[in-house]
């Protein structure tokens, strides 16, 4: 039996939810109408129909801007990953009839570390799938995505009060805190590090807003020590960090793994105890349905990443 709900949502068209959500995220019915070649009275008249259709309105007028209300954003919430979802289903389909492309943005560390067997298999298991491979942070990421420009993110988890609307993530292994040193450096023989140790020596260390430097300020300031802290070099990535360490400049802090090749020639002293674990996910629009392929490569990576933590876990029991 149909219920009332969806009596009313025979309605609605999908052009009128594209209209809606394009005026809520450009501010303007001018801008909406552009973005998709529309007229802007028509744009003006498919939101009316939404808002006739869930009997309400949804943007006021402040001059010439418009503004939506609490409702507007919440209908925006409930409908974007509709869309998505609905966008996402050709390309489920497609993947089977013809080539395709993946589009995922990651760490250079990651990618240099970690990644490539995946992309190997990931490829032989998929021909005709090619890979398009950016580099960026979390944020980076979530621009991307949000901008149809990227499928697929595998990042740092982002800082926990981040507003994560319209996004979801999946945790895809653990890395440790790494403080960075030259191999001839006063640290590299320690048994233990002390944050009380590292403020001692200059630091390079991520920009201000990504989650190893927030990690790390927290730290300092739990033990009044951020004040002391010199902040040398700060970088947008491990493979700069680890540059800047072998060039004398300071100690590094990354999140990853030790004897890898970028901190190969480096002594990595674990911080898990002082900063915990990092989390890296995968990060995709809300919504959207993935490919099988990207089914397999988020299976794969978080399998290998589960045998590397029980093979590390054994190893450290036996020690």
């Amino acid at each position: 039996m149909i219920d009332a709900a969806s009596l009313r949502s025979n309605d609605l068209s999908v052009q009128q939810l594209r209209s809606f959500c394009a005026v809520f995220e450009q501010g303007s019915y001018s801008a909406a109408a552009k973005q998709q070649f529309l007229a802007t009275a028509t744009v003006w008249e498919q939101v009316r129909g939404v808002e006739r259709c869930y009997e309400t309105t949804l943007f006021t007028r402040h001059g010439r801007n418009i503004r939506p209300n609490d409702e507007a954003q919440m209908l925006y919430d409930a409908l974007r990953p509709v869309l998505t979802g609905l966008d996402s289903s050709f390309e489920v389909l497609d993947e089977r009839r013809s080539p395709s492309q993946l589009r995922l943005v990651t760490g250079m560390r990651m990618l240099l570390e970690e990644l490539g067997d995946h992309f190997r298999s990931f490829l032989e298991s998929h021909p005709g799938v090619s890979l398009q491979l950016l580099h960026g942070d979390n944020v980076t990421a979530e621009e991307l995505i949000a901008a149809d420009e990227a499928d697929l993110g595998l990042t740092l988890a982002p800082p926990p009060q981040t507003d994560q609307t319209g996004f979801v993530y999946e945790k895809a292994y653990s890395v440790e805190f790494l403080a960075l040193a030259p191999p001839d450096h006063p640290l590299a023989g320690r048994a233990r590090l002390r944050l009380n140790d590292l403020i001692k020596y200059p630091l390079i260390v991520g920009h201000h807003g990504t989650n190893s430097r927030r990690v790390l300020e927290e730290a300092l300031h739990r033990e009044e020590l951020l004040e002391k802290a010199q902040i040398a070099v700060e970088t947008d990535n491990s493979a700069f960090t680890a540059a800047c360490v072998r060039a004398g400049l300071g100690v590094g802090i990354v999140a990853g793994r030790g004897g890898g090749p970028i901190t190969k020639d480096l002594v990595g002293l674990s911080l898990r105890n002082q900063l915990g674990n990092a989390r890296i996910v995968f990060i995709w629009k809300a919504g959207r349905i993935l490919s099988q392929g990207v089914l397999d490569l988020i299976e794969d990576i978080k399998r290998s990443g589960a045998e590397r933590s029980e093979k590390k876990g054994k190893s450290k029991s036996k020690g």
